[in-house]
Parts: structure tokens; sequence; C-alpha cells
């Protein structure tokens, strides 16, 4: 998976002569955003996919064309056997990829509701964060790979979040972290991919990465 980081000092007008490299449909919804730290999140989710798939494939930035399945799921047009899944968060962006599908999601750490662990995680899932010394790290932990298993599924919220145990494990599927000062990372991925490394980037490497593809 490949983790982004948005400098906290960046402004959207320094990087919007990059919206040129998204799609029309992802400049309309930047453009609808009130709120600045809303279009960077956007602009730069939507730089990090088409960095991932230019460098993976050595294809034109212009031939990136994406569809979407049942649940609003994207996927490549033009590439057989290509999975992906994108999140965002604060000012953290995730990306996985694989030949296999694949869900990864981001949460900032915060105080988060004892309730909402009681109503949708499962007893298992409860005792790994009672157990735990951070609460809340712990929370977004699980919290995190439960949305990144259904995203997997490309089911989305059609499957009830306490009908299966991240804890416990998945068939065929395993899930990983990545834990910073602010943020959990975590994605389903299967187990063919075990022992892959995490790549961690900069929106100035990205930026950078771009206007090279103008050279």
């Amino acid at each position: 998976m490949t983790i982004l980081f948005i400098d906290e000092n960046i402004n959207f007008g320094e990087c919007s002569p990059f919206t040129e490299f998204v799609s029309e449909k992802r400049r309309e919804k930047i453009n609808r955003f009130y709120f600045e730290k809303d279009k960077l999140l956007s602009l730069f989710a939507g730089l990090l996919v088409r960095f991932c798939i230019i460098r993976k494939y050595n294809i034109p930035n212009s031939e990136i064309e994406f569809n979407f399945g049942t649940h609003g799921k994207p996927y490549l047009s033009n590439a057989e056997n290509y999975n992906f899944s994108l999140s965002h968060s604060g000012k953290c962006v995730a990306f996985a990829e694989s030949d296999f599908p694949v869900g990864i999601d981001v949460e900032q750490v915060k105080d988060f509701d004892s309730d909402i662990a009681k109503r949708y995680f499962s007893e298992n899932e409860r005792k790994y964060i009672e157990n735990s010394s951070d609460f809340n790290r712990a929370f977004a932990e699980i919290w995190t790979s439960k949305e990144s298993y259904i995203k997997m599924t490309g089911d989305g919220l059609s499957v009830p979040l306490d009908s299966f145990c991240t804890v416990s494990g998945i068939k065929d599927y395993y899930f990983t972290h990545e834990k910073f000062s602010d943020y959990v990372v975590s994605a389903c991925l299967h187990k063919s991919h075990e022992n892959k490394k995490t790549e961690v980037l900069n929106c100035y490497e990205l930026m950078d990465f771009f206007r090279r593809l103008e050279e």
C-alpha cells in the first residue's frame, strides 16, 4: 500500500495547477468543496491513484479510464485484474492495489464513542479494545479493518459490521496496519501479498512526479 501525507502548510492555490491531471469529474467535485482542506484531500487522492497506475502500467495519464461497480466501487476500465482501494482522512491519503479484491481505510485518531464498539463490533473485537492500553488507537485499528473489509468485498454497508470479526481473521485474507502519531491505516489484502512493504510519500514528491510528466 502507498500512504501520502499532505503538508499542513500547503494551500490549495499552490496545488490548483495539478487539477489538470485529474478527470473532469474530479475537478468538478473539487470545485464543489467549500473548505480548502477538502479540496486538497480530493485533489491528492485523485493524483495518488493516477501516480500508482502510471507507475505500474507505464501508460499516459490521459489514457486512464475509470468505471464503477454496483455499490460504487471504482475500477480501472482499461486493465484486467487490477483492483484498487482509496481512503483519506485529515491530511492523509491511503491507497492499495492488487490482482485480487482489496480494501483500505484510514482514520484520524480521536476520542471515539465506546457505544459504537458495543453496537457494531464482535465480542473478540471488543475484548481486543478493552485489553489495549490505548482505547482510541485500538478502536481506530478495528474500525479501519472493518471498513477495509467491506471495501474489499465491494458490498459496502450492505454487510452488517457486526457480521464478521477482523480479529479472528478472514479466509484467504489478512489485515495489515500502519500506525502513525495521528492516523491508523488498515488494509484487507489477499494472503499472497503478505510481507510487502508500505510506501510513504509526501505531497511534494507527488507534485514533482506530475511536473516531470510535462517535461
